[in-house]
């Protein structure tokens, strides 16, 4: 027999000690008293997989379960002969039937194993809830598709959008979060105490496994010096912070801003905020943006980021006590720091409650500028040993580069300020290094938190004040990225996605997004209307229309419903706006052998050990993992971290997805600075550009690599087809 302790690395085995093993309670937290010891029996059994299954466990057909504005394509997906079926509205009155004319038969979803039929059903265009039956008038569970709604497109898509804003409040650190805040729908997420403040907050790794200074008295913190650590956002599902991701998550949200201000309002958000005259929206930002501020050295350069040396321990954010550590300098997270401030510089300073603060930001973007041309090489923060990831300072493998991060800082630059060096590093990275993160079509799309060029690359495809022959470059480099990566991708998936099946990896959500807002920004800025259509068919797969019927967001049309969180994993129903990672055949292939759209749901037949009842779909709990025989007893080499955790940069990249596939007609152009006075001399300035110096030395990695056996999608030995049938 196994035991399982109340708390492993980042294992949220907290299970309430209620009668009868019922789910958590809604909106119950847990304290360590109340959590259990739970026993399994030694572990040794074959997986039990158990996917979405059409007509069993989820619908035979699938909808955005937000909805569908009016006037746009609406696509639905049928995994049954649709003849017969009938869209009907709310109150149940048949509004068309399906005809022949509507439906293309695609046949087998390799990556779903799902049997496809696409039915475009545009003729529903009368604002109003409806939902598709295809029952044939039995009375079957799964034989009706979820409602969805269509209208105007704010007046479908808001809440979403506000929800996946709403949950960066939620991560919010260095403070309680409380009534009337910490409400959603009337249900309470709140955290009595104020998080990490305490006395083993903020120790400067320099000294590890010592702890001699405290980083708020270095005398090389440039900002807020003798203070405590400025506000700061949880990056994932547990409580570390590292501007690698918080950089670009901050990006994203402000460029949502910038190319839809009109979509953002003060009091949207509901947060402490509200009220000042300020988007929520902004408000919110700060909280990103002072953390990075706080992270600088008087030389410029940005510490990499908080965290433990180790892994942390499940318990609520306002006890955990564990040492956090300030870590070293890197030359991407300076590169990420520097590139978000210089944008938030542009964007504050029109707001009197921020201008104060919006001179701070550009301050710290121009020093951080400057450390990056001191420092040409790729510096990486020392690990000492930790087993924390080091992200864009990873040296194993040739993928973990600081050359997007740089880009992302000096199209900043050259955007915000007009920069000269800013132009001279554009041309010498596109012109005469080539790098691949910028000239790469499949890395540019495919760049995740580490190559986030693409921003970069749009700005600059936006940009009037940018030299024709950088802008023209850049819309090039989109169309590449679109016509040769993207578009051929979801011309031959059944679910017109944009994933491969080796697509479907670590973050392939936020991946799918990203993908999203570069085909929507490449539809702007060249007019042509095709590339818009392919971005709004992801948008719908992200708010359901998927193998998995769900929403790939918490309280998001039909979201997910629980998603790993040291926090608020426990509570049901969950938070809103948390996006998930999403189906990731790469690391829990046995979730759904042989289709890797469905690597996420796990229908357990049976009552679990954990009290979570038969027939729950999404799962957080490690032991859950272990009693399904998908990995051995206190093994952590996978969990549920695979595939239902969240990050910021997930929950950012769907509000960008979502307000990109607006239109390409109400689209405003960024905070950019005027055009110099005076052409810039390209010639001059490519040919003083100096070569950067040779990146350090980086070892093979298997991460990523399709398949937990190395062979595409596929896992040896459960691979069986009728885990794929369709219910009759």
């Amino acid at each position: 027999m196994k035991t399982i302790s109340n708390f492993f690395k980042l294992s949220l085995l907290t299970v309430f000690a209620a009668s009868c093993g019922a789910p958590a309670p809604k909106t119950a937290n847990i304290s360590a008293d109340q959590v259990q010891t739970v026993t399994l029996a030694d572990n040794e059994t074959k997986p039990s997989p158990f996917p979405g299954m059409p007509g069993v466990n989820i619908p035979t057909v699938k909808v955005d379960t937000v909805g569908y504005p009016v006037g746009w394509k609406k696509i639905v997906i049928f995994n049954v002969d649709p003849a017969g079926a009938v869209v009907k509205n709310e109150q149940g009155q048949d509004i068309i039937g399906i005809t022949s004319d509507m439906v293309t038969n695609y046949g087998l979803d390799n990556s779903s194993k799902d049997l496809v039929w696409q039915v475009d059903i545009s003729a529903v265009n009368t604002p109003g809830t409806y939902y598709i039956d295809a029952c044939g008038g039995t009375n079957g569970k799964f034989c009706k598709s979820d409602k969805f709604v269509v209208d105007e497109y704010w007046k479908v898509y808001k809440k979403a959008v506000v929800a996946l804003v709403k949950s960066f409040y939620f991560q919010r650190t260095r403070t309680a979060l409380t009534k009337p805040w910490a409400v959603w729908d009337g249900d309470e997420f709140i955290r009595e105490g104020v998080s990490h403040v305490h006395e083993d907050v903020g120790w400067d790794f320099a000294d590890y496994p010592e702890k001699k200074k405290k980083w708020q008295d270095s005398p090389d913190k440039m900002w807020f010096q003798g203070e405590q650590i400025k506000k700061g956002w949880f990056d994932a599902g547990n409580y570390d912070m590292y501007i690698p991701s918080t950089g670009p998550s901050t990006q994203i949200l402000l460029y949502s801003y910038e190319l839809h201000p009109d979509l953002f309002m003060d009091k949207d958000q509901n947060i402490p905020e509200s009220g000042n005259g300020v988007p929520d929206i902004l408000d919110e930002s700060t909280w990103g943006l002072d953390w990075i501020l706080s992270m600088q050295q008087k030389d410029g350069g940005f510490r990499f980021g908080e965290a433990e040396y180790g892994f942390g321990k499940a318990v609520d954010a306002d006890k955990d006590r564990e040492p956090r550590y300030i870590r070293s300098v890197s030359s991407s997270a300076t590169a990420k720091g520097g590139a978000v401030m210089a944008q938030a510089a542009t964007i504050y300073k029109k707001f009197p409650a921020y201008k104060g603060i919006a001179s701070n930001y550009e301050k710290s973007a121009k020093m951080g500028w400057e450390w990056l041309r001191q420092n040409p090489g790729h510096v990486r923060f020392d690990r000492k040993g930790s087993p924390q990831p080091p992200w864009d300072d990873n040296e194993r493998g040739e993928q973990y580069t600081d050359n997007g991060a740089r880009f992302a800082a000096m199209t900043e630059m050259w955007l915000r300020f007009r920069e000269p060096t800013a132009l001279e590093e554009i041309l010498g990275f596109t012109k005469v290094e080539k790098f691949k993160e910028v000239t790469d079509p499949h890395a540019i799309a495919t760049g995740s938190w580490v190559n986030i060029s693409r921003y970069g690359i749009v700005a600059l495809a936006m940009d009037t004040g940018t030299p024709a022959e950088v802008r023209n470059w850049a819309k090039g480099m989109l169309k590449r990225v679109c016509d040769e990566i993207l578009m051929p991708v979801a011309e031959k998936d059944g679910y017109k996605v944009l994933s491969n099946e080796w697509d479907y990896y670590w973050g392939h959500n936020a991946n799918l997004a990203e993908k999203t807002f570069i085909l929507a920004m490449t539809a702007h800025v060249t007019g042509e209307a095709k590339y818009m259509e392919h971005a709004r068919d992801q948008w719908h797969w992200l708010m359901g229309r998927n193998p998995n019927s769900y929403a790939m967001a918490t309280r998001v049309g039909k979201g997910i419903d629980a998603f790993y969180h040291m926090e608020w994993g426990p509570y049901n129903p969950p938070p809103p706006g948390y996006a998930i990672g999403g189906p990731n055949q790469t690391k829990l292939c046995k979730l759904a052998p042989g289709a890797p759209a469905k690597v996420l749901i796990w229908d357990n037949q049976n009552d679990l050990e954990t009290g979570t009842p038969a027939h729950t779909l999404f799962h957080w709990r490690q032991e859950e993992l272990w009693e399904g025989g998908f990995t051995k007893n206190d093994s952590w080499d996978v969990g549920w971290w695979e595939v239902t955790e969240t990050d910021l940069l997930y929950s950012a990249g769907f509000v960008l997805a979502g307000i990109s596939v607006r239109d390409t007609k109400n689209v405003n152009m960024p905070a950019f600075a005027p055009a110099p006075a005076t052409a810039p001399n390209l010639a001059a300035l490519q040919a003083s550009y100096k070569r950067r110096p040779p990146r350090p030395p980086w070892a093979e990695t298997d991460e990523g690599t399709p398949g937990e056996d190395g062979q595409g999608n596929k896992c040896p030995g459960v691979y069986n087809p009728a885990l794929y049938k369709t219910a009759p």
